[in-house]
């Protein structure tokens, strides 16, 4: 509750008691830690309702111990769920299903029995007997099959046709039978509450090459697509060879322009050259030229069509060169001028 505002907060009350309305049940008292249920809006809205409130101490959440145990059982729950399903359908399944995942969970416990009392907690908040049917519950995140539309209303399809789409179970809708499930289109990512339906609760199918490849991930902004990720690489390593240039034409010294950069954003032919003369003087006939330069990298790469062989950008590999033609002009000139002296 500490990430919500104040309005959030009197939101979230008005549906909890939208909720226990529904059950027969009617809210006189709130018993809650401070923060935003201490503030002034709330506390208005709960007057206004005829409601009264008292609060923990600070730092003493123990005193409101119930609901702390059942918020961690449910987020203890709810984890195990995503981490099930995770590691069963990793394409299809991942963190950003956890409210989903919450409120299968907070729909598990409310339906599963005390083994003191045989009682469930929907049974005792609602005080109607309720009875579970375990053929309502299925894993969380599990592949569904759901019958076509055309099937679906009484309608015919071609004989050869597939009958069923794939899914993935979000757990029962709220706002149905307990026999209607939410389920997460793989295209769209929209969820719809569907009743003809088959679950896969043993991931037996993920594996199969006919289900189409996950895509509501893109679709809801949570990863970038293919293109996306590599549309942003090649500003970025455009980025860098543009930096790279401006440095080489502003410095006095070429060498000055390069020699700070890390060897991972360095062009092979921008590394410092070594010459291997032998003696402590240099002469015209000891000075090598530099080594062939090895092919540069992916990342400095300018990508062309039709499969052909990548070349650096032409600007890059025009600044380099001059960088080149600097040094061995000036350990030419050296060593002629160290030959004189000598």
């Amino acid at each position: 509750m500490q990430t919500l505002t104040s309005e959030e907060t009197i939101i979230a009350k008005r549906a909890f008691e939208s909720y226990a309305r529904h059950r027969g049940v009617s809210v006189n008292h709130y018993h809650a830690d401070n923060g935003r249920f201490a503030d002034n809006a709330f506390i208005k809205h709960a007057k206004g309702s005829n409601q009264t409130i008292t609060y923990c101490g600070v730092n003493a959440h123990f005193q409101n111990g119930r609901a702390e145990r059942r918020i961690r059982s449910i987020q203890e729950m709810a984890r195990t769920m995503l981490a099930h399903s995770r590691s069963r359908w990793p394409d299809a399944v991942n963190i950003h299903l956890w409210p989903y995942a919450l409120r299968n969970a907070t729909q598990v416990l409310n339906s599963t029995t005390n083994h003191k009392n045989g009682m469930s907690p929907i049974k005792l908040f609602a005080s109607t007997p309720v009875k579970p049917k375990l053929d309502h519950f299925h894993p969380f995140g599990c592949p569904v099959y759901v019958l076509k539309n055309k099937l679906a209303a009484g309608q015919g399809i071609p004989k050869w046709e597939l009958r069923a789409r794939v899914r993935i179970y979000l757990g029962p809708s709220p706002l149905h039978a307990r026999s209607v499930a939410n389920v997460l289109n793989l295209k769209t990512g929209l969820v719809s509450p569907q009743y003809h339906v088959r679950y896969d609760d043993m991931f037996e199918t993920v594996k199969d090459p006919a289900i189409p490849k996950s895509k509501w991930q893109i679709q809801a902004h949570f990863v970038e697509s293919d293109f996306q990720e590599s549309a942003k690489n090649g500003n970025q390593s455009r980025k860098a060879s543009s930096n790279l240039e401006e440095r080489v034409q502003m410095a006095n010294d070429p060498m000055e322009a390069i020699q700070d950069l890390p060897l991972a954003e360095l062009h092979p032919e921008e590394q410092q050259l070594e010459f291997d003369t032998g003696n402590d003087t240099l002469n015209e006939d000891t000075v090598q030229a530099p080594p062939p330069a090895e092919p540069p990298p992916q990342s400095f790469l300018r990508t062309t069509r039709r499969g052909r062989t990548p070349r650096p950008s032409a600007a890059l590999t025009q600044a380099l060169d001059q960088v080149q033609q600097k040094v061995v002009a000036f350990l030419t000139e050296f060593a002629i001028q160290a030959y004189a002296v000598e």
